[in-house]
């Protein structure tokens, strides 16, 4: 997908561009850019709270710290698999294979309520072949929760592994706590759309587009990219591809989407991924195997 972007961006004409530049509403960018530390740190507390069923003693600048510093070297590696890595090596405590596990325990968590929003939202943008991915949105989103509510096929898989034990800890969740993670993902998704309509609105210049439709945009885009993780390097591809097809969908040229897409991707990733890095070198990292008993 990284491939993909090249391609449109060489297609683009770069007047056209410098004259969606200059005809956006700028103004409506700096709500949008002072909603990411709310993102991030968001997103760190709900961290933190899964990470407590493995290391009670998790607090929440340790988790946002591990966040920051995971997502400044995890950006560089194919649908960021670098932090199953990372971010249990810069939290202080528990096993690091166990977090692992954990984070991509929120992979999952982070998808029910964002595709289950994203079908009909597909249907209300009208782009060829929202059907087929409204379907598909619904079918990944009853996975996820089929995942959430019987971790016992991730259990038995990784006993073939003898890697059991670093799976415990999921059916220690209690429903409620599990609803609690899905929905606090799910609202944190809401205030992503929000920021994204912010900026799309921005970009959108003289072009008359309603709230509906632009709303139904950037829930689609955010939604493709949950759904395709896989063919994302460096964080783009699927969101610059998806906001080609949505955005265009509901009137705005491809100047337009794409400037709104990449936008959104230096507020919401360069910039915390540029504070993680400072964080990452000045970081004192756990080294060595966690011991033979750990699971939490």
């Amino acid at each position: 997908m990284t491939t993909l972007l090249v391609l449109i961006v060489r297609a683009v004409d770069s007047a056209a561009m410098r004259d969606a530049a200059q005809s956006a509403s700028w103004d409506l960018v700096v709500p949008a850019f002072l909603l990411m530390p709310v993102q991030v740190c968001w997103g760190a507390a709900l961290w933190r709270r899964l990470a407590r069923a493995v290391d009670p003693q998790a607090r929440f600048l340790e988790s946002l710290r591990a966040l920051l510093g995971s997502l400044a070297v995890s950006i560089w590696t194919p649908a960021r698999a670098g932090d199953f890595a990372a971010r249990p090596t810069l939290m202080p405590r528990g096993s690091r294979r166990t977090l692992a596990v954990a984070v991509a325990a929120e992979n999952v968590l982070r998808l029910p309520v964002p595709l289950v929003i994203a079908a009909p939202a597909a249907m209300v943008v009208g782009f060829t072949a929202y059907g087929l991915f409204a379907g598909a949105a619904i079918a990944v989103a009853l996975l996820a929760v089929g995942l959430i509510w019987a971790p016992g096929a991730a259990t038995r898989i990784a006993g073939r592994f003898g890697a059991e034990r670093h799976v415990e800890f999921l059916h220690g969740l209690s429903g409620g706590e599990r609803l609690r993670l899905i929905g606090g993902h799910g609202a944190r998704y809401l205030l992503l759309v929000a920021q994204f309509m912010l900026v799309a609105l921005a970009m959108s210049g003289p072009a008359e587009v309603g709230l509906l439709p632009m709303a139904a945009a950037c829930t689609v885009v955010l939604a493709a990219k949950l759904m395709a993780p896989l063919l994302n390097f460096a964080e783009l591809g699927i969101r610059e591809g998806a906001s080609v097809v949505a955005f265009g969908a509901v009137g705005l040229s491809v100047e337009q989407a794409l400037q709104a897409s990449l936008l959104l991707y230096g507020m919401n990733v360069l910039v915390p991924a540029a504070v993680g890095a400072f964080y990452w070198l000045r970081s004192s990292r756990r080294d060595g195997q966690d011991p033979p008993a750990a699971n939490a």
